[in-house]
């Protein structure tokens, strides 16, 4: 092998190298914001397109925004019930616990448990 072909395999190595780490760091920010496997795969899929298509990537990125909210809303709710929850058990030495008392009832028709409103049931 000459020295010249040795130069030019490893710029090309190199070059492989580089992209492989813009992949992987695509990645990492795309599962850090929260994208499925599937949604990052498909992005780099998109992202392998020449023409850019931003109107598909913008789609993926839409359902995941709206998954998001759903899930900022959920917890926002959870948030709700375990601060009335806590609220319940006052100080702490109530010799019946309501928190403990609550999370033994029964789910009541609309998935909620009964009782764990705000103020004592």
């Amino acid at each position: 092998m000459t020295g010249c072909e040795t130069g030019g395999s490893s710029l090309l190595l190199e070059k492989l190298f580089l992209d492989h780490l813009k992949r992987l760091a695509f990645i990492r920010r795309a599962r850090n914001l929260g994208f499925t496997v599937d949604e990052v795969r498909t992005l780099l899929t998109l992202a392998d397109k020449r023409k850019r298509p931003c109107a598909e990537a913008r789609e993926v990125g839409l359902r995941h925004l709206n998954d998001v909210r759903t899930k900022i809303a959920d917890l926002m709710a959870m948030e709700e019930v375990l601060r009335g929850m806590v609220a319940r058990c006052a100080d702490g030495t109530l010799p019946d616990c309501p928190l403990i008392e609550a999370l033994f009832r029964e789910p009541t028709e609309d998935g909620r448990r009964s009782g764990l409103g705000r103020g004592r049931t």
